[in-house]
């Protein structure tokens, strides 16, 4: 099977709610073409969804290596830093993504969410506040 195919493939059983699945073909994408941004990322996004923050956290680096102007490895290896309780480096991640995004309502809304849990209320609120006049909606930060 082609990469395409298989990328293919294993977007088609990630879609299914078959992530363990979807992890083993995201893999052979892999194995085929160990440059493939998009299968890393969605590997990445298949680990965060089976609790395995670590791998994902692995995948989005990896993403970032091959092209450090992909917006989403960073959204997304900052949501995995965010439930490693890591909101220091998820802070990181989510600036960057604004960095490159600057109108990324989502990255502002996760930054506020990392400042609370890290009890600074004002900087939350205001990132909060910047996310609901923001013009990326959560399914254009994806695009």
């Amino acid at each position: 099977m082609d990469d395409a195919k298989l990328l293919k493939n294993a977007n088609g059983l990630f879609v299914k709610g078959k992530h363990l699945e979807s992890i083993s073909a995201f893999t052979k994408c892999i194995e085929c073409d160990g440059n493939n941004e998009l299968a890393f990322l969605s590997r990445g996004v298949a680990y965060i969804k089976v609790n395995k923050s670590e791998k994902a956290i692995y995948d989005f680096g990896t993403v970032i290596k091959l092209n450090n102007q992909n917006v989403r490895a960073y959204f997304y290896r900052g949501t995995a830093f965010m439930i490693l309780n890591e909101f220091k480096r998820a802070i990181g991640d989510f600036d960057r993504t604004i960095e490159l995004q600057p109108d990324c309502g989502a990255a502002f809304l996760a930054r506020g969410a990392a400042f609370a849990q890290m009890g600074n209320g004002p900087e939350a609120s205001k990132n909060i506040n910047k996310a609901m006049i923001s013009t990326k909606t959560w399914s254009r930060v994806f695009e």
